[in-house]
C-alpha cells in the first residue's frame, strides 16, 4: 500500500468536525515554500573565516578575586 492509499484510507476514519483542520493542514502544505539551500557549505564558511582575528587576538583577561562561599551540604 503507498503512503497516498494509507492517506487515503485515514482520511476516510477522519470525524466530520475534523475535516476542517485537516483541510487546512492540507492547504497550509500546498503554500510551503522550501528553504533554500546555502550558498556557501560548512567547511567553506570555515576556510574564508579561519585566521581572522589574527592581527586582533581575543584574549581572556583576569578573572580577579571571587569571595569564598560556604559550602552546601
Amino acid at each position: 500500500m503507498t503512503i497516498r492509499e494509507q492517506v487515503r484510507a485515514k482520511l476516510e476514519k477522519v470525524d466530520d468536525e475534523h475535516l476542517a483542520i485537516v483541510h487546512r493542514m492540507l492547504q497550509s502544505l500546498e503554500t510551503m515554500v522550501p528553504a533554500e539551500e546555502p550558498s556557501e557549505s560548512w567547511s567553506d564558511f570555515i576556510a574564508a573565516t579561519y585566521g581572522c582575528l589574527a592581527d586582533a587576538p581575543i584574549e581572556r583577561g583576569e578573572q580577579g578575586d571571587f569571595e569564598i562561599r560556604d559550602l552546601l551540604r
